[in-house]
């Protein structure tokens, strides 16, 4: 049984007020006990002048799931504090198994694209109770 944690979409363009890309990052947990779940984010870029740069998913500031262009059949995992089994699923849709307290923290989703410009998702706070 999926249950939702959260979800947002977000349609920003840098500092303009142009459509530029959309972003949707999602989050459910995949067992009654907290014990694992998944976190997806996907985009669409509007513009066909705009080129995918890079995603990243973010906790408490600190990027541990990042892919480019490159490293999309192998994104870039860092290991911090609290989440420390990822399982990769599909480009931007993990699952953190294994989860505790300390994998608590705001959560968000960054997508960049040319010319420098991002589209940041909303923070959203996951609580793992004990």
């Amino acid at each position: 049984m999926r249950s939702v944690l959260l979800s947002c979409l977000v349609v920003l363009c840098g500092v303009y007020a142009i459509r530029c890309a959309t972003i949707n990052f999602q989050a459910w947990r995949t067992s009654q006990v907290y014990k694992n779940f998944d976190l997806q984010c996907t985009y669409t870029l509007v513009q066909k002048s705009e080129f995918f740069s890079s995603l990243s998913i973010i906790v408490n500031n600190t990027i541990f799931y990042t892919y480019n262009n490159q490293t999309v059949r192998n994104p870039t995992f860092y290991k911090i504090k609290g989440i420390d089994s990822i399982v990769k699923k599909s480009p931007g849709y993990i699952a953190i198994n294994n989860a505790n307290k300390t994998t608590s923290g705001l959560y968000r989703c960054q997508v960049n694209y040319s010319s420098g410009r991002s589209i940041v998702s909303q923070q959203y706070n996951i609580t793992i109770p004990k």
